[in-house]
């Protein structure tokens, strides 16, 4: 009985030789490792670093023994020994500042004659002799155009230069007058622009305008503001009838309109 318990004691008491194997292989690698360490170079556990490439510029010459500049220069042949002169020091430039300054001299300028005054009196009035004609009548043109100038800027065509337009002239005097006074009664002669225009136009029995012959601009200064006030002006007055003298049906006129600016 007894040996019966010793044997199963015996076999679960566990094995001592394999851990003394453990303990010897790990002391032997210990041991190896610290060996390694210290003999082993220092270079072999690092990482080399790279070698830079280093020019090296010398500027005494090329290294080594020198095997250039060893032959001396040949002197000139001298017979006689000659002192050489010593050179001079520089002088230092004469001053040309004089030891006295001069007195200055006073100059003095001719005042210039002034000249002789201007006459003040007028100038001799020069006589322009009249201009001569058939009668006295007011205008503006330099020739004779046979037309009667107005004064009030109107102008009645006629003549030569009227072509079909009736010479008023010598028309009715009294209806010129009537017919005068119903233009200048609505039209204003003074406008933003200076210039002139010249209507054609018929005049039926009773004073109205004619369909026929309606007012047509036939000359003018180019400006359509006083165009348009001329033809405006012809149909805002009140034209007299033709006198029972004229046979015609209707009257044709040229009448020119001269503006003066405001």
């Amino acid at each position: 009985m007894r040996a019966d318990v010793s044997d199963i004691l015996a076999a679960r008491m566990p094995d001592d030789r394999g851990l003394s194997r453990l303990v010897g292989w790990s002391l032997g690698i210990h041991v190896a490792g610290l060996a390694i360490a210290l003999f082993l170079p220092s270079g072999w556990l690092g990482a080399q670093p790279d070698k830079a490439e280093v020019m090296v510029i010398s500027l005494g010459g090329s290294v080594g023994e020198r095997s250039t500049g060893s032959t001396p220069i040949a002197g000139k042949q001298i017979d006689q020994a000659v002192e050489r002169p010593r050179p001079q020091p520089p002088q230092p430039p004469a001053s040309t500042r004089p030891e006295q300054m001069p007195p200055p001299q006073t100059t003095v300028t001719a005042q210039p004659t002034p000249p002789p005054p201007k006459s003040t009196a007028p100038p001799a009035a020069t006589t322009k002799p009249p201009v001569t004609g058939a009668q006295v009548q007011a205008g503006s043109a330099a020739a004779d155009t046979g037309a009667q100038g107005r004064a009030d800027g109107l102008t009645f065509g006629g003549g030569a230069g009227g072509g079909d337009a009736v010479d008023l002239n010598a028309f009715d005097p009294e209806w010129v007058a009537k017919f005068k006074n119903s233009i200048t009664h609505v039209w204003d002669r003074f406008q933003p622009d200076a210039g002139f225009v010249v209507l054609r136009f018929g005049i039926r029995r009773d004073g109205s305008i004619s369909t026929t012959v309606p007012a047509t601009v036939i000359e003018s200064s180019r400006h359509f503001s006083l165009e348009m006030t001329s033809r405006r002006t012809l149909s805002n007055a009140r034209l007299p009838p033709l006198p029972a003298s004229y046979e015609g049906s209707e009257l044709i006129v040229r009448l020119r309109f001269d503006y003066e600016k405001k």
